[in-house]
Parts: structure tokens; C-alpha cells; sequence
């Protein structure tokens, strides 16, 4: 039996934020509380949200004003 890694919890917790495609920063924090996920430092979230830029699953919506990411 495979247990997911830390990181990998997170990734499904951060695409749970996601509604009809779109989700906010306030969105990914909910999600992993509700999953309840110890994070002492938030920058690890960051760093999962980063990778999944960079892996062009998700994108940010280019409106400074608001942390708003869209699910590729």
C-alpha cells in the first residue's frame, strides 16, 4: 500500500480549492485546514502551489489585485 507524501496531500488539497475552475489563495488556505494538515510554515504550501505552476497544471490570473489561480 502506497501513503501518499506529505506534499502530494497537499497537491490533492489544493486542487479540492479549486470551484468551476478557479480558486483564490484564501480558497487553498480553507482547503488544507479542512483537511486538517499540520503546516507550521505555509511556504511549504507555496512551494506545492509553485510546482504545480511550473508543471503548467495550474495558472495565475494576471490581476494584480487578487491572488486568483485557474486550473489548467
Amino acid at each position: 500500500m502506497n501513503q501518499l507524501t506529505k506534499n502530494e496531500i497537499i497537491a490533492n488539497a489544493i486542487q479540492g480549492a479549486f470551484k468551476d475552475g478557479l480558486c483564490e489563495w484564501s480558497d487553498i488556505v480553507d482547503s488544507v485546514t479542512q483537511a486538517k494538515i499540520p503546516v507550521k510554515n505555509w511556504m511549504t504550501v507555496r512551494g506545492v502551489l509553485q510546482w504545480m505552476i511550473n508543471e503548467k497544471m495550474i495558472v495565475r490570473i494576471k490581476d494584480v489585485h487578487k491572488e486568483q489561480y485557474q486550473y489548467i
